[in-house]
């Protein structure tokens, strides 16, 4: 199924050994590699430093929160080697600039969709800004249509067909 990114954000994490929330995740680790969720930042009950709940210590997400076994899925970030680099990158989708591969400005990310069965941002919802947004509505764009993460941009296939005075399509009109 898929979900909003608020779904994903501000939840309680809950043991089931506890049978009570032992946590908060506050905001998701994004690998721009593959527009996956690898993680979320968190804070323990009893302990404010920041921590990482990784997505593979959950069981299951609720309405209310993510269900862990017991207090263990709550990790030090120096503990997650193979995350070092995600987590200083904290890449943010919302917010991202995205354009086409032929350099036109289509808008900035307000919103994307995670598939929760395999926790990979599905579609990107675009915003077209204040003067465009009056003439034209929000894009959706798929993860298919993405050529290029980097950190200034997304970079997506220029969808558009342009008809020349000489093609087939133009004489028929």
């Amino acid at each position: 199924m898929l979900r909003f990114s608020e779904y994903y954000t501000d939840k309680d994490i809950m043991s089931l050994r506890v049978g009570a929330p032992i946590g908060h995740a506050y905001a998701p680790i994004i690998n721009p590699a593959n527009l996956r969720i690898e993680g979320w930042f968190a804070t323990e009950t009893r302990n404010k430093e920041e921590m990482v709940l990784p997505a593979t210590e959950i069981r299951e997400i609720v309405a209310r929160g993510f269900i862990v076994n017991d207090h263990d899925a709550i990790t030090h970030p120096e503990d997650l080697v193979r995350m070092e680099n995600l987590l200083h990158m904290r890449f943010e989708v919302i917010g991202k600039t995205v354009k086409t591969d032929q350099k036109h400005r289509l808008g900035k990310v307000v919103n994307y969709t995670v598939n929760d069965q395999n926790m990979l941002i599905q579609k990107l919802y675009v915003s077209r800004g204040a003067v465009r947004g009056l003439t034209k509505q929000d894009l959706v764009v798929d993860r298919n249509q993405i050529v290029e993460i980097n950190n200034k941009a997304i970079i997506v296939r220029d969808t558009s067909v342009r008809v020349g005075a000489g093609s087939p399509a133009a004489a028929a009109a």
